[in-house]
């Protein structure tokens, strides 16, 4: 059997799930971890399943698991969080960033961008990493 060794750097872990309501009430779910990055679909609130995107790897979306907003490839980031603040017209995604250890360790940080799906930047306009 080949394993594909990859596979943790590129795709997310199920975990750390939240949900939140864009500016026009549909419903979202952000999930992920530093292992294969955070993501983002959309949720039928009738029934809270998945609405599961068509796949546009140019923009980062996969078919089952959503849009990759930020992250992976074993970059520190988990716990995301977001939501939209209608005085601002701005999404806010909240993160754990950083590593366990002594010297620093957890932090959180926050990115906005002026659509749920990104592009999510810091204060100063900026990316964190690649995405």
């Amino acid at each position: 059997m080949l394993i594909n060794l990859t596979y943790h750097r590129d795709y997310p872990n199920a975990i750390d799930p939240s949900i939140f309501f864009d500016e026009d009430g549909r419903w979202w779910m952000t999930y992920g971890s530093w292992s294969g990055g955070i993501y983002l679909l959309e949720l039928d609130p009738q029934t809270g399943k998945v609405i599961h995107p068509e796949a546009d790897p140019a923009n980062k979306v996969d078919p089952y698991f959503g849009k990759k907003i930020l992250g992976g490839g074993h970059k520190s980031i988990e716990g995301p969080y977001i939501l939209y603040d209608k005085t601002s017209g701005y999404y806010y995604l909240f993160v754990s960033y950083g590593s366990l250890n002594r010297e620093g360790g957890y932090q959180i940080r926050v990115f906005r961008s002026e659509t749920v799906d990104g592009n999510y930047v810091d204060m100063n306009g900026k990316t964190p990493f690649n995405t």
